[in-house]
């Protein structure tokens, strides 16, 4: 069902899984396609909506958008509980994703968007209902974005697409807006101010002149009420804009600062620069976000004809950089960290963020440096405590930290906040080495690498040719094998020498 008087619709295509439609929005004058799924049961059933999914791509010239459910997952992690994840669940719908070039719209609200309602030992949670959309979407609709609700009473997430406009559009939509209502009202200001400059300055030189002096009152009277229209309308577009948040504040109170400011009242937790911002802890949902970052930039490196070493200075250059931009304002759940290092892990291997076959080896050596042996990728979790030990370390250096007591031998309350018990754990970690007599008396700054290697603790070695030939137990085993392969003996030590 639909407003006629909102959107025309013309069906193309109906099957027993999918509804093919071409949809004009008249209110933006925007033509899309849009397409319903419901996939069946069984995967031979569904290879006929995968089908019918490529047809429509054939024929699609402009925006497209595919919701519904797809009772199929994408990756391993869309499902927890149950049997395990094969890789004959994900392909089929992966490869027609691929196919088709569709991409997951931005999503909000629940993560996994269907349960089977269960007791909690067998309950089995699913993310199979999703929003697909090709690279036209995106461009014609960025400020798009689907909602999954709650479920309620329902075993499946409501799917709501939103379509919304950023700031950049509302841009000349303020600018009209000053044309219009308040007649450019900013340059009308500024010409007021020069012409009561200008009648002020001839006034010192003949400061008895009648004209001059009524010219002068015209241009304060008419400043005044220009200020007092630019004020309206600077407030009119900070509307669009601005929040106001409030703590232990009563509720007359909040109602007259929103009737004054003509603010919104905001909730936490919100985004600033795209982080969840909140007092209270951030749960495992709130940080799905940044996991999706992840995988969205990995599925958008097309990075499977990469070798090994390419897709190594991939994560970390540029999807390390996804993580630690979050790691350097709050502790990310260990969950979280979890599923970041099950992404880089699958990419390193497979080029993919799926975990398809165990790795050829082990996370934790691939993490060491490379003169151990290691690849030189970060830990995750110890860099994550190394970025909040600045804060830390600010309290250290200010000279005004605490009324009463060191902070060495500061713990917090109960009732403080979260993040700030946070930081004095964090504090307590660096306790041996950040309150060093040797280390505070140099005024040596503090940086998160530095951190780290507190933290994780590496031999301070140069490498010479002796250790990388001969007493290296990974060169020592190359040396074997290559013997080995060429059926040759391995000369006297002396002789290479």
């Amino acid at each position: 069902m639909w407003d006629p008087h909102a959107v025309e619709v013309d069906v193309c295509d109906v099957t027993s899984q999918s509804i093919h439609a071409k949809i004009y929005d008249k209110a933006r004058q925007k033509r899309f396609w849009y397409t319903v799924v419901y996939g069946m049961n069984r995967n031979i059933e569904r290879e006929q909506l995968w089908s019918s999914i490529r047809h429509y791509h054939q024929g699609i010239r402009g925006p497209w958008i595919i919701c519904g459910d797809f009772n199929a997952i994408l990756s391993r992690g869309e499902r927890i509980g149950g049997a395990e994840v094969t890789n004959a669940e994900i392909q089929p719908l992966l490869q027609m994703v691929q196919d088709c070039n569709l991409d997951d719209l931005k999503a909000k609200g629940s993560y996994y968007t269907w349960n089977n309602k269960h007791e909690a030992g067998s309950r089995v949670y699913s993310r199979i209902d999703r929003a697909l959309c090709n690279a036209d979407w995106i461009d014609s609709f960025p400020g798009s974005f689907v909602h999954f609700l709650r479920e309620g009473l329902f075993d499946h997430c409501p799917c709501l697409v939103r379509i919304t406009l950023k700031l950049k559009k509302l841009k000349g939509s303020f600018k009209q807006l000053n044309r219009d209502q308040f007649g450019d009202i900013e340059n009308l200001t500024h010409v007021t101010e020069l012409a009561l400059f200008h009648f002020q300055e001839l006034l010192v030189y003949h400061p008895l002149n009648e004209e001059l002096c009524a010219a002068e009152k015209a241009c304060v009277e008419e400043l005044g009420v220009l200020t007092k229209a630019r004020d309206l309308f600077l407030r009119q577009k900070a509307k669009y804009q601005s929040s106001i948040f409030f703590n232990g504040i009563d509720e007359h109170l909040i109602s007259e600062v929103e009737l004054a400011t003509g603010m919104k009242r905001g909730k936490v937790p919100f985004k600033y620069l795209g982080v969840n911002v909140s007092p209270k802890r951030l749960s495992v949902m709130e940080c799905t976000c940044l996991v999706e970052i992840i995988v969205d930039r990995i599925r958008s490196l097309g990075a499977r004809k990469l070798s090994y070493a390419g897709r190594l200075v991939l994560i970390k250059s540029v999807l390390s950089s996804l993580h630690s931009y979050w790691a350097r304002i709050f502790i990310l759940p260990k969950t979280i960290i979890a599923r970041i290092e099950v992404c880089y892990r699958s990419f390193l291997w497979h080029g993919n963020e799926q975990k398809e076959n165990p790795p050829l080896v082990a996370w934790d050596t691939i993490c060491q440096p490379k003169r151990q042996g290691g690849l030189g990728i970060k830990r995750f979790h110890e860099w994550n405590v190394a970025a909040i030990g600045k804060y830390a370390w600010w309290v250290q250096v200010k000279a005004d930290h605490l009324r009463n007591g060191t902070w060495k031998d500061y713990n917090p309350t109960a009732s403080t906040s979260w993040a700030w018990r946070k930081i004095c754990q964090v504090k307590n970690t660096f306790k041996q080495h950040m309150f060093e007599s040797a280390w505070i008396l140099t005024n040596t700054p503090y940086t998160v690498g530095l951190g780290y290697k507190w933290l994780v603790p590496v031999a301070d070695q140069e490498e010479t040719h002796e250790h990388l030939l001969f007493m290296c137990e990974y060169s020592s085993r190359c040396l074997h094998l290559v013997r080995n392969w060429c059926k040759l003996p391995l000369p006297d030590r002396d002789c290479i020498d």
